[in-house]
């Protein structure tokens, strides 16, 4: 069993006319299964050679409130954690259905820009955006290991995760000896995330070990450069060739603070950093 799923993003559209072209999509959503808030909005403009495309999507989620369960109640959430007078406390859910500390908010951000001078050359400019709220990690945040009734982890989420690239690409329809169409494509990518964690701390001993909060950090820099030709030779025959590079650098640091008196100590990195 094999297949693709081949995504792509709008691309901003020229006028094939001597009138401007302008499009407006919008959509608005909710959900009551998680009080589910989405709003997107996205416009071209585009002209005989020029055009700029725009896109922007917000979307929150509230706590996600579980299907009607039958007979098996390990998807049941009957407590959940918040830290109290310097300790954490376990209470009891009001709802088990509601899976408490499931939320989360997110952002996407989309701008385009096409430069076509004559029919054989069209440069495409590319700009995307998407972060997020912190995420929690609820399947962690349930976990109760020896089942002795006290959940393991106090604070277990992801920081927000944020993605943006630059794209440039470059094509060009030629009739010569080496290629039929050329396409070269720059990009260069940004991704930030975190991890965190804390044991949870039942007692409020600030010396124990579920006082301190794990932090895990990540950045990654990734550049490219594809370049793509394809020439057509006779009637049943076509090549394809071309190149590609590409280059990451990692940066990773990881620290444990102590939630009440502020101090950290430095931990192994999660990846070697700088490789």
């Amino acid at each position: 069993i094999g297949g693709v799923m081949d995504f792509h993003t709008k691309d901003a559209r020229l006028s094939d006319t001597n009138k401007i072209r302008f499009n407006v999509n919008a959509m608005a959503r909710y959900a009551t299964a998680n009080k589910e808030n989405t709003g997107h909005l996205d416009f071209n403009i585009g002209f005989n050679k020029l055009a700029f495309l725009s896109s922007f999507t917000y979307s929150k989620y509230d706590d996600l409130m579980a299907g009607t369960i039958d007979g098996d109640t390990a998807y049941l959430r009957p407590t959940y954690q918040i830290a109290k007078d310097n300790k954490d406390t376990q209470v009891v859910n009001g709802n088990p259905s509601l899976q408490v500390n499931s939320k989360y908010s997110q952002i996407n951000f989309m701008q385009k820009i096409v430069f076509a001078p004559t029919k054989r050359i069209k440069l495409d400019y590319g700009f995307h955006f998407s972060e997020s709220s912190n995420a929690p990690r609820y399947d962690r945040l349930v976990t109760d290991a020896n089942n002795d009734g006290k959940l393991d982890f106090s604070e277990w989420y992801y920081g927000p995760q944020i993605w943006q690239m630059h794209r440039l690409a470059f094509m060009h329809k030629g009739d010569n000896v080496f290629y039929n169409n050329l396409r070269v494509i720059a990009a260069y990518q940004h991704f930030e995330e975190s991890r965190h964690d804390r044991r949870f701390n039942g007692t409020g001993s600030i010396t124990s070990s579920a006082a301190k909060l794990r932090h895990q950090f990540e950045k990654l820099d990734a550049y490219s450069l594809n370049i793509d030709f394809d020439k057509k030779i006779g009637t049943k025959t076509s090549l394809f060739y071309g190149g590609e590079f590409v280059f990451n650098k990692v940066g990773s640091n990881s620290y444990r603070e102590n939630i009440y008196t502020g101090e950290e100590e430095k931990l192994n990195p999660r990846y070697p950093n700088g490789s």
